[in-house]
């Protein structure tokens, strides 16, 4: 494992996650790294749109307002 130091933090901020981390039972530093784990684990923006782009184009065989109605209608 390795440390992170993190400078200039605004008090308000501290305060919320230490909250945070004491109404999850945990230390800040516990609550911060997973909320840093989380984090890391999601793709960037870019390679969540580059993901996107490489599935292709789909074609729908009729509009898309027309499944948006059809969709409604059966919720009724």
């Amino acid at each position: 494992m390795t440390t992170l130091l993190i400078r200039d933090l605004p008090v308000d901020v501290s305060r919320v996650l230490e909250a945070r981390a004491v109404a999850e039972g945990l230390s800040l530093s516990e609550y911060a790294t997973r909320l840093l784990i989380s984090e890391a684990r999601r793709p960037a923006t870019r390679e969540a749109l580059a993901r996107i782009e490489a599935r292709g184009r789909v074609e729908l065989p009729e509009g898309g307002a027309a499944l948006v109605r059809e969709g409604r209608r059966d919720r009724i």
